[in-house]
């Protein structure tokens, strides 16, 4: 694989996109202690998918994909207040690397980058 921008992995069922998942090798937080990051900048399943696999698919795909680059560390960032994001990131083996504020309108918000290593697949 060449340099990595951005790669979209989507999710069919019944030949219908229920979900998608976005990787990317660019502006990896300082935080981020890594010879090769990837990170995953979203992971959508459509409302009425959530919690039948879709997330757990693209998750398992994203990780694979890692590997496959020769990633050494996958990186994500979830909103402080999305208890599921955070909980299914945790189960995937994310740990909280540090907290980084972005600016949503008027409103200054907090996420929380979390990574894990691309070898625990093993």
């Amino acid at each position: 694989m060449g340099e990595c921008r951005s790669i979209f992995l989507i999710i069919e069922m019944d030949s219908t996109a229920v979900g998608y998942v976005q990787l990317h090798c660019r502006h990896t937080p300082a935080a981020i202690i890594s010879q090769k990051p990837m990170g995953i900048a979203r992971i959508y399943a459509r409302k009425e998918w959530i919690g039948k696999t879709v997330g757990g698919r693209l998750m398992e795909a994203s990780l694979r994909e890692a590997e496959h680059a020769g990633c050494d560390v996958v990186w994500l960032g979830v909103w402080e207040r999305n208890p599921r994001g955070i909980a299914f990131s945790r189960k995937w083996g994310f740990k909280q690397i540090c907290t980084q504020t972005f600016q949503l309108g008027d409103d200054s918000q907090n996420d929380w980058v979390m990574a894990r290593r691309v070898d625990m697949l093993k």
